[in-house]
């Protein structure tokens, strides 16, 4: 099964059980987790070129997690890039690949 489909399955089936349980924020169910990608998906898909990639450069905590998860279902690629990376590093990356700049 498809990732976003099984997202969606669980959504349903098991509504309040946690999707996303990280050190940063505070749980995510499924339910809460598909509505947050259906919203955000649609937002994303109209504010960036469907097919282009985006860079993200943060910590890798829920927030994160989520508008990665909404830029792929939105079929917009992610280049995840680390927090420690200088400016320069990101720049870098980011004119060699292409992508448009961190959205959150």
């Amino acid at each position: 099964m498809p990732l976003f489909e099984a997202i969606a399955a669980h959504a349903s089936a098991n509504p309040q059980r946690i999707a996303l349980d990280a050190l940063d924020a505070a749980p995510v169910t499924y339910e809460a987790l598909w509505a947050a990608l259906t919203e955000r998906s649609f937002a994303l898909a109209a504010r960036y070129e469907i097919g282009r990639a985006v860079a993200l450069q943060s910590d890798h905590g829920t927030e994160t997690s989520i508008v990665e998860l909404a830029l792929l279902r939105a079929e917009i690629p992610v280049m995840s890039l680390p927090a420690f990376f200088t400016r320069e590093q990101a720049r870098h990356a980011i004119a060699l690949c292409g992508a448009e700049p961190d959205p959150i």
